[in-house]
């Protein structure tokens, strides 16, 4: 009788806990769907902040060619609105900037700089960098010695006066002139001012620190010679190297010392596989009629010429 007591007892409490469970289950089920509904109406009552419009890839190259277009422009666009340049790169190794704008050339107005790119058929482009020519050689800043060649001329040709202040100011340039404009000094001079400015510069025995390449003998020899003319008045040696003649004069010449080398690409290349002719101190470089070149099939020779050279 006790057992069947005890069995009805246990099954009672068994049923008074599953419903003190249910009910528990269910007072949390109807808070869970209250604070829903509250925060929902929060949401609701809260006002939204407007959302960004995100960025999208495609948008910011749009944006960085834009950018890049406006970059190359004339540079006659306005000379009143900043420096007639801006300075070059440098890792510091060496210098390269060595310009002062001549005080006639500083007051030349847009329209006056304008008006003589067009009546010397000139267009210019470049990365906003604004450059006056040189009108006279009374204007030219250079030390005199730098300038000697130049005498019985009356005055820059168009290159020259343009190339002057860009080169000397130690911009690379692209140049495109017919034969007989004066470019060999518009590029020379600037040049030897360069070298000449560089403080590790032995005159004694010396290693190159400009090199012009030339696709033919012909005009290697005849950018030589004016080279040679200049480099004689402020002291700098200079030498021509091409093919189809001995090598050994031309071993010997360097390892007596120049300042500057003309060569045509074939024969420079020999000698700079040979380790008779060590360009890494050149920082100055020339290729002139880069183009010719090129058609010609020197493009690897220059690539390699062009990698012995200071970075």
């Amino acid at each position: 009788m006790t057992d069947i007591n005890d069995a009805k007892l246990k099954r009672k409490a068994e049923k008074k806990a599953k419903k003190a469970a249910r009910k528990a289950a269910e007072a949390a089920e109807n808070s869970s769907v209250k604070k829903n509904k509250k925060n929902k109406r929060e949401r609701e009552e809260t006002p939204e902040s407007p959302e960004k419009p995100k960025k999208h890839k495609k948008d910011k190259k749009k944006k960085h060619k834009k950018s890049s277009d406006d970059d190359d422009v004339a540079p006659t666009t306005d000379f009143s609105s900043g420096p007639y340049q801006q300075p070059p790169a440098s890792d510091g190794s060496f210098k390269k900037a060595f310009y002062t704008e001549g005080e006639d050339t500083a007051k030349m107005t847009n329209d006056e700089v304008s008006a003589f790119h067009e009546a010397n058929q000139m267009i210019l482009s470049g990365n906003n960098c604004l450059y006056r020519p040189v009108l006279s050689f009374d204007d030219v800043t250079f030390e005199s010695k730098f300038m000697k060649t130049t005498k019985g001329f009356d005055k820059p040709t168009p290159i020259q006066s343009q190339c002057w202040p860009i080169l000397a100011s130690g911009r690379d340039i692209i140049g495109i002139a017919e034969t007989g404009s004066g470019k060999t000094l518009a590029f020379s001079i600037p040049g030897l001012i360069h070298i000449a400015a560089q403080p590790e510069v032995s005159h004694k025995h010396p290693g190159p620190r400009m090199l012009v390449v030339a696709p033919t003998r012909e005009l290697a020899m005849q950018s030589s010679a004016v080279i040679s003319e200049a480099g004689k008045k402020c002291g700098l040696k200079s030498i021509c190297i091409y093919g189809g003649v001995p090598k050994q004069t031309q071993k010997k010449a360097l390892r007596d010392g120049v300042h500057v080398v003309v060569a045509t690409p074939g024969r420079l290349k020999d000698l700079v596989e040979e380790r008779s002719c060590n360009l890494s101190k050149v920082t100055f470089v020339v290729l002139d009629e880069a183009d010719r070149m090129l058609d010609e099939g020197f493009e690897k020779d220059i690539r390699a010429i062009i990698g012995s050279t200071h970075p």
